[in-house]
């Protein structure tokens, strides 16, 4: 499976919105989340209220363009806020997970690996998802690969087939691959 499956389609559903860079980086990381199975409740920090999960963005996502802040929910209800600040041209993207206070943040220069005209095209693609999954996403929602088996994993599995008995999700074996 392709490692950047879904990009596509939220670049697609979000060019109308599209302003900056800036905003094509902070679509990146909501890609990436909800290729973790995050899905977005909403803009700012609150909790009180919460929209529907989904997998798009909220229509006012990009509404300020020198902060970004969205609401995120795991299937557990767990929140997590991605926060993005603008500081000149270097953008901080920052994950909480509100539960156990766990952070991790990333510095890019967006302008660095994204252009915006008629179409949204990168520099670098891998080295950016890269960047974006293993020192933000992966810091907060999952485990860095250490190199050792998973207990409970057999050779069969990790030979990419399915095992009977266990729920196959090819996204998961996908991030498996790629962290």
């Amino acid at each position: 499976m392709n490692q950047y499956f879904g990009l596509e389609t939220f670049l697609e559903l979000e060019k109308p919105n599209l302003k900056s860079s800036n905003d094509v980086a902070v679509l990146l990381a909501h890609w990436s989340l909800a290729a973790k199975g995050l899905m977005c409740v909403g803009v700012g920090e609150d909790f009180q209220t919460v929209s529907s999960k989904s997998e798009r963005l909220p229509l006012s996502w990009n509404e300020d363009g020198s902060v970004y802040a969205l609401k995120y929910q795991n299937d557990k209800n767990e929140n997590f806020i991605l926060k993005v600040i603008t500081a000149d041209t270097i953008l901080i993207m920052s994950i909480l997970a509100v539960k156990t206070e766990t952070t991790s943040d990333l510095t890019i220069t967006a302008a660095d690996h994204i252009s915006l005209g008629n179409e949204v095209t990168f520099t670098n693609l891998e080295d950016l998802v890269d960047k974006v999954r293993e020192e933000l996403v992966m810091e907060v929602i999952g485990q860095k690969k250490t190199g050792k088996k998973s207990e409970g994993k057999s050779d069969v599995k990790e030979q990419g087939q399915k095992v009977p008995g266990q729920i196959w999700t090819p996204l998961e074996e996908l991030w498996e691959e790629e962290c």
